[in-house]
């Protein structure tokens, strides 16, 4: 049976707003990578004036157009290469933008925190699951040394023979015993072969 977890926020939610401005902020590279200087423009611009053969209204146009180029060129600060922060949509101020975005970074740290909880967690229920088979396995071994023990008496319990040497018995007994530990530190798994410990028929 798989282990319930819990739903955890993505990325996405956790930094929705830093997200919105780093993209816009990406996007502003972009451009200014994509596009030439404002003055290239505007010299472009020029050059027409000065080839001529222009109607009075592509003359005003032109003109209308450099105008609008150098009032962007000193407001806008892509034109030196600088990109700046563009509030959100639904951010009205730098200040705010500050707290929301301190928010969201409160709420990852939260957020970290409660993982690392559930791990410490989940590593807990993992030692206790590992002591508890440590617990079962020796248990399972002491059952196959004592039924290794049990293999001794076997040949007079099931009427093979009607007596052990004294011996002889003493002998077989400490060699089950040993190799019924040594099965036990193995988890029951035989790496040796049992000598015949049946005696001789009398």
């Amino acid at each position: 049976m798989g282990s319930k977890t819990n739903s955890k926020p993505t990325v996405n939610e956790i930094f929705p707003t830093h997200l919105e401005v780093i993209k816009n902020m990406l996007k502003q590279s972009k451009h200014i990578a994509n596009n030439g200087s404002y003055q290239d423009s505007i010299n472009v611009l020029y050059n027409k004036l000065e080839e001529g053969n222009l109607s009075t209204q592509e003359y005003e146009l032109i003109l209308n157009e450099i105008d609008n180029l150098r009032r962007e060129k000193a407001t806008n600060p892509n034109v030196n290469g600088q990109i700046v922060v563009n509030l959100p949509s639904n951010i009205k101020s730098l200040d705010q933008l500050q707290k929301v975005t301190h928010s969201e970074t409160d709420n990852a740290n939260k957020v970290i925190k409660s993982v690392e909880k559930e791990n410490e967690s989940i590593n807990q229920q993992i030692n206790e699951l590992k002591a508890k088979i440590e617990s079962n396995n020796n248990y399972i071994g002491e059952i196959i040394n004592q039924q290794s023990l049990n293999d001794v008496a076997k040949p007079i319990i099931e009427g093979e023979f009607k007596y052990y040497d004294a011996k002889r018995f003493y002998s077989d007994f400490m060699w089950k015993k040993a190799t019924g530990l040594l099965q036990k530190k193995t988890l029951g798994k035989k790496i040796i072969n049992y000598p015949n410990l049946a005696p001789s028929k009398k």
